[in-house]
């Protein structure tokens, strides 16, 4: 066949009979001579040749470019190499002469996926059998939705994704897949994993994996562009039973939001995730890669994903907006405030844990008192001078290192490198602006945690989670439990040798001796079961839910001395009359035999909701005992001797 010439300024279209529903196989099929010297068409330049809807076989590939960001090689046999004119293949099946050529084309593809970190390499998806570009466009050459294989007719594309493709995704029901089990597992609240939750991860299948005869070498990892949180289920399934490496190319904004899997076996729907407590396994090498500033919404979900570490797997997520990341477990304070660490993930996260999650050049989108709160301790411990980095050397104690270089632009800060936990974040921005989805929590309640000082060092902060721990060194302390104190519970509190009687909480009892821990308890049991709370500490309740200190009605007195108690909550419902739930003044979080008396403060501040403090003062603006009484008929039932109590008090 004659060189036909494209002159320049025109366009010559070439269009193929489109292929059925059903089939990836053109209907228009165009045999291409091997070895030929000449090509098809000459385009010169500022011209442009458009084929569609053909299948090219015995496709042959040039010479390789020295340019690792091109994938695909020049295609002499249609056109010779020309930078000035244009070459546009619109779902066009290529099947080349031999298949280790095509093998290194889809492991130029993987090298391309796994070295980036802004979403610029070739939207494409890599499987055994083809490599489908859906968007390739490089100089003189552009692609969009074509196949590249070495076998015809073709393979079918089933397990491309349906809503990022227009493509037929594998109706096969996923719990019916061999790899479906162990994919699955289930981790506690606290991120520990459930006992027997862990199946063996299943071996990988050298034929699926595209390691057979004929390829030349393996293949270097599986992909596929994905669209919504089904899609990612359903590819990290299918796609870690096959390969080592799998990435899934994240195209539009995806939410890991709980909802159910659809399924028309209804005795399957208690295996689906996200079931209580279920996570997503990742036992294998993934990578989400992120196109133009995608968002992966987390939903505030604690561990949707379990990061396999018998596996030494790990998670790469690059070039995306990461938004409503949730807060850890209470036991990992003060790191669970923190959403670097990523509580989405169930991973290792001890000092020494090595590396398992990689983030690299994503957005973190934080409420606005964590954002500002990291914004205050990173920008001190970013900065030159000793003598101001070292005020945030408390952050040593989270295990956060590694180089900081801090700038804070556009309402972001960024960060270059940040290490800690198993984790490292590359080139990584914070925002409290959100970008797609609207932040599900404006604020975590954090910045009110210490009484006045939102910035308070969070590591100098004592958590008790049982009544044995009432013992903190520092200043704070806060209590992520529901406390009883029985006779028992006050005797083990004070077990520890203290110079004086009760349990005065801010006190180091290492070194006194066995005869004043005696006396300690002998004064204790003296005093009636009494425990005194006393010197500078503040009791904090949990930011997040209510905590009671119960007294346990035969506990005897306690004492609070010069404490600031914040964090008080309402009563619980139907417990007390409806008019005294909601009065924090009450003092509802401690839990006693009422009216008996077993509270004592003593120069101690209460901190008051604002319309609660406000109602209080309006009780001292009345002017006698007339307009008290007037006012208590007014409100009626409890709040009749609750008004007389407190304006008594404040006449």
């Amino acid at each position: 066949m004659a060189t036909s010439v494209v002159q320049t300024g025109e366009t010559l279209v070439l269009q193929g009979q489109p292929a059925p529903d059903n089939s990836s196989a053109a209907a228009s099929q165009w045999q291409l001579a091997r070895d030929s010297v000449e090509s098809l068409f000459n385009l010169q330049p500022g011209s442009r040749l458009v084929m569609s809807d053909v299948a090219l076989l015995d496709v042959e590939l040039g010479p390789g470019s020295s340019d690792s960001a091109v994938l695909l090689p020049p295609l002499p046999q249609l056109a010779a190499p020309n930078a000035s004119a244009s070459l546009l293949l619109q779902r066009v099946t290529l099947v080349l002469s031999n298949c280790s050529a095509l093998r290194q084309l889809q492991n130029r593809q993987c090298r391309l996926q796994l070295a980036d970190s802004d979403g610029s390499s070739p939207e494409a998806e890599v499987a055994a059998e083809w490599l489908m570009v859906w968007h390739l466009a490089q100089p003189g050459l552009e692609l969009h939705s074509c196949v590249l294989t070495c076998k015809w007719p073709p393979p079918p594309l089933a397990n491309s994704s349906s809503s990022a493709s227009p493509s037929t995704s594998d109706p096969t029901p996923l719990w019916q897949h061999t790899a479906f089990n162990a994919s699955f597992v289930r981790v506690a609240r606290s991120g520990a994993l459930e006992p027997g939750s862990l199946l063996p991860a299943p071996p990988l299948d050298p034929v699926a994996a595209g390691d057979s005869s004929g390829w030349g070498v393996p293949l270097a990892c599986v992909s596929r562009r994905v669209g919504d949180r089904q899609e990612v289920e359903r590819a990290l399934v299918e796609l870690q039973a096959v390969s080592g490496q799998v990435v899934l190319q994240l195209v539009r904004n995806i939410s890991l939001a709980s909802a159910p899997y659809s399924a028309a076996n209804s005795s399957q729907a208690a295996e689906q995730w996200p079931g209580p407590g279920r996570a997503l396994r990742l036992y294998r090498n993934v990578t989400l890669l992120g196109k133009r500033d995608v968002e992966l919404d987390f939903d505030l979900q604690r561990f949707t994903l379990y990061l396999d570490n018998t596996s030494a797997a790990q998670l790469h997520l690059v070039n995306l907006v990461l938004a409503n990341t949730p807060t850890g477990p209470r036991h990992a304070f003060p790191n669970n405030v923190l959403l670097a660490p990523l509580w989405a993930v169930a991973t290792n996260r001890s000092p020494s844990a090595p590396l398992s999650v990689r983030v690299v050049n994503c957005t973190l989108v934080c409420p606005d008192d964590l954002y500002d709160y990291t914004l205050y301790w990173i920008g001190l411990a970013a900065s030159p001078v000793p003598s101001i980095s070292v005020l945030a050397s408390w952050q040593t104690t989270l295990a956060l290192q590694g180089s900081l270089e801090f700038r804070n632009d556009s309402q972001k800060l960024r960060v270059q490198q940040r290490d800690g936990q198993g984790i490292t974040w590359s080139c990584m921005a914070v925002t409290d602006a959100p970008f797609w989805s609207p932040r599900r929590l404006q604020r975590t309640g954090v910045s009110a945690l210490v009484p006045g000082d939102p910035l308070y060092p969070w590591a100098k902060i004592t958590p008790i989670f049982n009544e044995e721990q009432l013992a903190p060194s520092n200043p704070y302390a806060i209590l992520f439990a529901n406390i009883t104190l029985t006779p028992d519970a006050i005797k083990r509190a004070a077990s520890n040798p203290y110079p004086q009687a009760g349990v005065p909480l801010e006190q180091n009892a290492t070194n006194a001796t066995e005869q004043q821990a005696r006396a300690a308890q002998q004064q204790l049991q003296a005093a009636g079961g009494q425990l005194v709370v006393s010197s500078s500490l503040t009791l904090l309740g949990d930011w997040e839910r209510p905590t009671v200190l119960d007294l346990g009605g035969a506990a005897g007195l306690v004492g609070l001395q010069r404490l600031i108690l914040s964090g008080l909550g309402p009563a619980g419902p139907n417990q007390f009359p409806p008019g005294l739930i909601n009065f924090t003044v009450n003092l509802w979080a401690f839990q006693f035999d009422r009216p008996q008396a077993q509270l004592v403060l003593d120069n101690t501040t209460l901190l008051l909701p604002e319309p609660e403090l406000a109602f209080l003062r309006s009780l001292m603006a009345l002017g006698n005992v007339s307009q008290v009484n007037a006012a208590a008929e007014r409100l009626g039932g409890a709040m009749r001797p609750f008004v007389q109590n407190w304006a008594s008090v404040y006449q």
